[in-house]
C-alpha cells in the first residue's frame, strides 16, 4: 500500500512534484490504445521541437500509417504537446527522449516506424466472376512475401470467403479481413491472428477512422 503523503508538510517545490507524480499516476492507462513514433527528416516538420506521430493501434496494424485526421480532441496528452499538424504532435517541454518518457508514462507505446510501401500487397484476380482488386496491408514484411510467394496467378474465387479461406491457410494463426469495399475492389488487411484479437475498437462517436 502507498505511503499517505501529508502535503501541509511539504515545501512548494516538493508539493509542485508530488502533484506531477500523481498526475503521471492518474492518467498511465490514458494512451493504452495509442502508438507514437518519432517524426523523420522526411515530414518536413520543423527542428525547433521534436514532433511525434500518434497513430490508433486498430489503424496502425490496418494500415501502417498516421491518420490523416485531427486528434487532440480524443487524446489525454502530458503537458508540452500540441498537434502541429494532422496526428503529428511538437513537444515544447524538452528533449525527444523527454517526450518519449512522458508519453510512456501516460500508456502510449513506442514502436518503429514503417513504410506502408513495405508492407503492400495488390492483388488483382477474378471473384464471383469478376475482376477485382485487392489493396492488402500485410501487418509483416513476411506476410506480404507469403502472399507474393503464393499469389495464385489467375485462378478464380468464388467470393471473398474464397479468398480469405485461401489467405489464412498459407500460415497458422492468421486473420484476413476485407473492410472499405469500393467499385470492382476493396481495402484489406493480414495480421497473426494473436494481434488482430487484442486490438482495441477505435473510440466510440467520437471520430470516424474508416468506412466499412
Amino acid at each position: 500500500m502507498a505511503k499517505k503523503v501529508d502535503l501541509s508538510k511539504l515545501t512548494t517545490t516538493e508539493l509542485q512534484a508530488e502533484l506531477a507524480r500523481r498526475n503521471v499516476s492518474t492518467h498511465s492507462r490514458a494512451g493504452a490504445d495509442w502508438y507514437f513514433f518519432l517524426a523523420d527528416e522526411a515530414d518536413d516538420v520543423g527542428d525547433r521541437y521534436p514532433h511525434f506521430w500518434i497513430v490508433h493501434k486498430r489503424y496502425w496494424h490496418r494500415h501502417h500509417a498516421a491518420r490523416d485526421t485531427h486528434i487532440q480532441h480524443i487524446l489525454t496528452l502530458p503537458k508540452g504537446f500540441a498537434e502541429a499538424m494532422e496526428s503529428c504532435f511538437e513537444f515544447s517541454r524538452g528533449d525527444a527522449l523527454e517526450g518519449e518518457r512522458l508519453l510512456e508514462s501516460y500508456g502510449y507505446q513506442k514502436i518503429e516506424r514503417h513504410k506502408w510501401q513495405q508492407t503492400l500487397f495488390v492483388h488483382t484476380c477474378q471473384i464471383g466472376g469478376k475482376k477485382f482488386r485487392i489493396d492488402c496491408m500485410c501487418d509483416t514484411p513476411a506476410l506480404r512475401t507469403l502472399l507474393e510467394e503464393h499469389e495464385v496467378g489467375g485462378a478464380p474465387f468464388a467470393d471473398k470467403d474464397a479468398y480469405r479461406a485461401w489467405a489464412e491457410s498459407l500460415a497458422p494463426n492468421t486473420k484476413f479481413e476485407f473492410y472499405s469495399s469500393y467499385d470492382g475492389g476493396s481495402s484489406a488487411c493480414f495480421m497473426s491472428r494473436e494481434v488482430a484479437l487484442a486490438l482495441p475498437p477505435y473510440p466510440v462517436g467520437k471520430i470516424r477512422f474508416e468506412y466499412e
